[in-house]
């Protein structure tokens, strides 16, 4: 069973060199510095990582407790 939370902030902190003590549920993407180009690698990530699709464009308005609501309502229950 994966750790969504988990692995997103370990995602986060090496692709992304975001600390993750910078990372709260209510920070957007772009709040923790990550700009357009970013964010487009960050969705693909998501995608190969989980399987699971985001916007691109709505992405950037999301913050990360809505992201991690996203992953797991699409990789399942199985998924904390």
């Amino acid at each position: 069973m994966i750790n969504v939370r988990e692995r997103l902030l370990e995602v986060l902190g090496a692709k992304f060199r975001i600390p993750a003590d910078h990372v709260n549920d209510e920070a957007t993407l772009k709040e923790l510095d990550m700009d357009s180009l970013a964010l487009v690698e960050f969705t693909l990530t998501v995608e190969e990582e989980y399987g699971a699709t985001l916007d691109e464009d709505e992405v950037a308005t999301l913050n990360v407790g809505q992201i991690l609501a996203r992953i797991t309502e699409q990789v399942g229950e199985g998924a904390q």
